[in-house]
């Protein structure tokens, strides 16, 4: 039987953390949190388990028949050679910009704030010395990960949580 080859995704590794600003990589995990470190300045801090996390290798914008992964949408965005505009831009600036980008979206279910989260993280992703998705050769979730082991990223979580108390 012969194995599949998933494709890899650049985005594999990072997340959205609700009430953070900026994206992060997954270092470590521990039995009461994540170690993340910070794609903008490197800062390493620990995610509780309860806190809103989202893996930007599952999300994607709706467009009129389906959803669009966001590797793609950045990938469209890399394509474009027009300017991004700034975050604090109208609506009608950003989903002008959007409608370039991706014709298709559904206007009914994506907001203005959903596009100014999008051109953010595209920002972060490409300011930091993140390739864009299709500049990416195939790399897995593995190498996203710190080579530290499972004690060390235990110490830290926990150091973490005694500072916290």
């Amino acid at each position: 039987m012969q194995e599949e080859k998933k494709e890899a995704n650049p985005l594999d590794g990072l997340i959205a953390v609700g009430g953070k600003p900026g994206l992060f990589r997954i270092v470590g995990q521990g039995k009461s949190g994540a170690l993340v470190e910070s794609l903008s300045d490197g800062r390493r801090q620990v995610i509780g388990a309860s806190a809103k996390v989202s893996a930007l290798r599952d999300i994607a914008i709706y467009t009129s028949d389906k959803e669009k992964p966001l590797a793609e949408v950045f990938e469209s965005i890399a394509a474009q050679d027009i300017p991004m505009p700034g975050v604090k831009a109208s609506p009608e600036e950003l989903f002008g910009f959007f409608e370039k980008v991706l014709p298709d979206f559904d206007r009914q279910k994506v907001y203005a704030s959903d596009v100014r989260k999008v051109i953010r993280w595209y920002e972060e992703f490409r300011a930091n010395g993140t390739q864009a998705p299709a500049e990416v050769e195939a790399e897995t979730v593995q190498e996203h990960v710190s080579e530290l082991p499972d004690e060390e990223v235990e110490a830290e979580i926990e150091a973490s949580d005694r500072e916290e108390e």
